[in-house]
């Protein structure tokens, strides 16, 4: 947990890191520790408030934009993130989750996948004999089971994925939607 808080705080803060690089450089030569050290705790805090704030906000955001319920929202947003992470190097996969407040909750609400006998869709069974052969394929056929669990067709897939980049890009996650949109831009 340590670890997640951690890497969370780091992507978070990266992207102001340089900002008052040299103030407290100065600082440091001045003896003037304690005001940097309050400004930062101060800036830490609201950046912390504004990450979850974000967090909250996206299911609602995804359920206005494409009109699903808040139960579709959340496991299909698992759906996606899980797909997006088994497409993605380890590394990726990390600061992805990590720029979406409570990735884990969202990765449980994503539906199992349990073939069913005899209720394939045309698609779900072509994307099952393809992902035989490509990772890729396998984790299509995938990701269209859970849409077709959450009540769901493929089409919503990409209008999920467009949705979630352009909440991320938004919030001044850029680099998260373009991890979202390098793993799933073959479903689009």
């Amino acid at each position: 947990m340590k670890k997640i808080v951690l890497l969370t705080f780091i992507c978070v803060f990266a992207s102001q890191a340089h900002a008052g690089l040299w103030e407290s450089i100065g600082n440091w030569f001045s003896g003037d520790d304690e005001k940097p050290v309050e400004a930062s705790e101060q800036s830490a805090a609201s950046s912390t408030d504004s990450v979850v704030e974000q967090g909250l906000q996206l299911l609602p955001f995804l359920v206005q934009q494409l009109g699903v319920t808040e139960g579709q929202a959340s496991g299909g947003l698992g759906s996606l993130l899980q797909v997006a992470t088994s497409l993605l190097s380890e590394k990726e996969g990390k600061s992805l989750l990590s720029a979406i407040p409570d990735a884990a909750a969202l990765l449980g609400a994503a539906p199992a996948v349990q073939p069913k006998e005899g209720d394939e869709s045309a698609l779900s069974g072509v994307l099952k004999v393809a992902g035989e052969h490509s990772e890729t394929a396998k984790m299509a056929a995938q990701l269209t089971s859970q849409f077709d669990t959450l009540g769901m067709g493929a089409d919503m897939i990409p209008k999920f994925t467009r949705a979630t980049e352009s909440y991320l890009g938004k919030t001044d996650n850029a680099d998260a939607a373009s991890l979202l949109s390098k793993a799933l831009s073959s479903f689009m």
